[in-house]
């Protein structure tokens, strides 16, 4: 007989082989055993449609049972970690650094007043009080047409300036004077209104006035807000020659001015109310009124330029690590 592990040819009748010493019946045991392993394991494959493995290692007398898996690798082939919903998360996560960015290159106000004249090349809205008259030099002639008696002989001049953007006057009978507020466009983004800066300016405006005026005079000069943007107001007076209806000659009208420096995106708005001296309390109504319902269309950055260029990039850097890491999570590449 021949062994058929070792291939030693012997006599028959032995039990065990001469060279290797296997026992023959132990042998053809674990043969059957193994051969049933694999049909069975052949036969569970073809079922499933999977693809056949390869071969597995023998069991028998010499050879142990094939090492099994650890708990670490059957609970990684079971349990596979679920990363589908990881780019959702980095999504969510950008949202907030998205909308304060937006927010910071956008700069909202407080909403338009209904009613409001919007001039829209300029940026700023402003809305006129019942009995006043928005004046602009598109429909300036057809309301000279219209209101010509009740309204100054000097407006055609104001109206005809190149900065001027709109005037609001109240109408008037008899040729009484009419108070009014002129909006005046200065294409220069104005320096940061602040302690110093304001008697700067308020300096260069009393110069230009006295100028023109001889008893030209300031009585405040502070800092306030308009549509929630820091503001510088002045308050003087002056002598303007008016001719009234009832009088044959022109005389010196005694008028407060009311001049508000309102900053907006690369321009500045030179809001100016002038009034009779003697109206009191009226004009500072009507004044008030009228600024309250001025509106900036266009806002400069709430921030200094140094501290908003800062805010911004740290935005952008921390928007773009958030979106390479959804590609990531995605299965993509990270963007260089």
């Amino acid at each position: 007989m021949k062994c058929p592990s070792c291939g030693n040819e012997q006599s028959d009748g032995w039990l065990s082989c001469q060279r290797c010493h296997i026992i023959f019946a132990r042998w053809q045991a674990g043969s059957e055993a193994a051969s049933a392993q694999t049909t069975a394991r052949a036969t569970a494959t073809v079922q499933s449609g999977a693809a056949t493995p390869g071969p597995t290692r023998q069991e028998s007398m010499f050879m142990g049972p094939a090492p099994k898996q650890t708990r670490f690798q059957e609970t990684t082939a079971t349990h596979p970690t679920d990363r589908s919903l990881s780019w959702l998360v980095y999504l969510l996560l950008m949202l907030p650094f998205a909308l304060a960015l937006y927010l910071l290159l956008n700069p909202k106000g407080r909403p338009v007043e209904p009613g409001s004249y919007r001039d829209i090349p300029n940026s700023f809205a402003i809305r006129a009080p019942e009995g006043w008259l928005t004046l602009n030099k598109g429909n300036f002639d057809a309301l000279m047409l219209q209101y010509g008696p009740q309204l100054p002989a000097h407006l055609a001049e104001n109206i005809n300036s190149s900065n001027l953007a709109v005037s609001i006057i109240r109408l008037s009978l008899g040729g009484e004077f009419s108070p009014s507020m002129n909006v005046v466009i200065v294409n220069k983004e104005p320096p940061p209104i602040n302690e110093k800066s304001k008697m700067k300016a308020a300096k260069v405006i009393a110069s230009g006035f006295a100028a023109q005026f001889p008893d030209y005079r300031q009585e405040s000069v502070r800092i306030m807000e308009v549509d929630n943007l820091s503001s510088l107001e002045i308050v003087s007076t002056a002598s303007l020659p008016f001719q009234f209806s009832n009088e044959s000659t022109a005389s010196n009208l005694p008028l407060r001015y009311r001049q508000v420096l309102v900053p907006g995106k690369k321009r500045a708005y030179i809001l100016t109310f002038t009034a009779h001296r003697d109206r009191g309390d009226d004009a500072a109504g009507d004044f008030q009124n009228l600024l309250d319902s001025f509106r900036v269309l266009k806002r400069p950055p709430h921030f200094s330029p140094v501290l908003n260029g800062a805010m911004i990039g740290g935005l952008v850097a921390a928007i773009f690590f958030l979106f390479q890491a959804m590609l990531l999570s995605l299965g993509g590449q990270r963007v260089s």
